[in-house]
């Protein structure tokens, strides 16, 4: 195959394995589905905004340490905290616009860790899309499209923990961000998204410099800027070289556990958002704005699921897409009622959550009339 055909199939591929991983990131949130709309802009920021931001900074900075300094640890140093702060502003205007909308314009809420890792990592995904591109363009400039490929193939290994780095990364923002947004101490909403920051900063700085930095540790600057340059001996190289494999396979370990500890976060989330809409949908359920049936079924996710699919099987697309909606907003309600009740608010967005509740179910009423 032409490697300029292949160049171009790579990254068609990679387009698709983005989307399909937002898609499958979104269906992490049970209970209170993102709409792909905003996910989509978050991904669009990740991929144009944040990567030009980034490429300003990076430059900026450029230099600024001594040339063997820079060349080992520059993008261990500074690279990071630009990066992740420039993926970082989509998720804080997010945030900002959410709580000012108060659930009106359409804006949805962004609201608890699952949000957070939810837009983080869709903010990540393009962020990584564009980067692995653009190495895949600097490669072949420097070396051939063989060496564009080979580089681009390193950074991107299709299903693999590698293109996940910056989703992670960006999820821990989003997390701190997502728990700020249910404090109740203005304190908390500060620290909590610092931490959130500071741990992306962390994660992405360990992927990029544990292994630089242990060698450097063992062999001094000198001889690590040497095996780096490729200029050291053969018998050098391969001692080194093994070093590097076994420091690389510690970083994709510590890939592993801290995937694990976002998935074990979910979990307990979306457990605790379970109870929640037991709990604040029964006062619903006692004034009669919704039935007992709907609160039994709105917690379990897997059931409502099964009748979703009996509507669409049998045709009842119009009634499927009303009931949707019903269910959704009665799952933004619940979250709704506990987050305020946290932080000891009024109840004028509660208010007007149940009167557009009423509304729909009077449509469907009419509807099903």
């Amino acid at each position: 195959m032409d490697q300029n055909v292949l160049g171009a199939f790579l990254v068609t591929y990679a387009v698709l394995q983005t989307i399909v991983f937002l898609f499958l990131i979104r269906f992490t949130d049970l209970y209170e589905r993102e709409p792909i709309s905003a996910l989509a802009l978050m991904a669009l920021w990740g991929a144009v905004g944040a990567t030009a931001l980034s490429a300003v900074g990076n430059a900026a900075l450029n230099g600024l340490l001594r040339p063997e300094v820079e060349f080992v640890f520059g993008q261990t140093l500074y690279a990071p905290v630009v990066e992740e702060v420039a993926k970082g502003v989509a998720l804080v205007a997010f945030v900002v616009v959410s709580l000012k909308a108060k659930g009106r314009f359409g804006v949805p809420h962004f609201e608890g860790p699952t949000d957070g890792i939810v837009y983080g990592a869709a903010v990540g995904l393009g962020f990584a899309f564009t980067e692995d591109v653009l190495y895949l363009l600097l490669g072949a400039a420097d070396n051939g499209a063989t060496g564009g490929i080979v580089t681009y193939l390193s950074r991107r290994d299709f299903f693999g923990i590698s293109m996940l780095h910056h989703a992670i990364y960006s999820a821990a923002f989003g997390v701190g961000l997502g728990i700020a947004t249910w404090s109740r101490r203005s304190a908390a909403r500060i620290v909590f998204p610092v931490v959130g920051l500071a741990l992306a900063i962390t994660l992405h700085a360990i992927n990029n410099g544990l292994v630089r930095f242990v060698l450097y540790l063992r062999h001094g600057l000198r001889l690590t800027a040497a095996y780096l340059s490729g200029v050291l001996e053969p018998a050098a190289t391969a001692s080194f070289d093994q070093e590097a494999r076994e420091l690389v396979g510690l970083v994709q370990a510590l890939d592993y556990i801290v995937i694990t500890l976002f998935a074990l976060l979910v979990s307990l989330w979306l457990r605790y958002q379970r109870n929640v809409i037991s709990e604040e949908l029964a006062e619903e359920a006692a004034s009669g704005l919704i039935s007992r049936t709907e609160l039994d079924l709105l917690p379990r996710f897997w059931l409502r699921s099964r009748w979703y699919w009996q509507l669409i099987r049998t045709g009842q697309w119009e009634r499927w897409r009303l009931l949707r909606r019903i269910h959704n907003e009665l799952v933004d309600l619940a979250l709704l009622k506990r987050r305020l009740a946290r932080k000891d608010l009024g109840g004028e967005e509660i208010e007007r959550s149940r009167r557009l509740i009423a509304k729909l179910k009077t449509q469907k009423a009419v509807f099903l009339g």
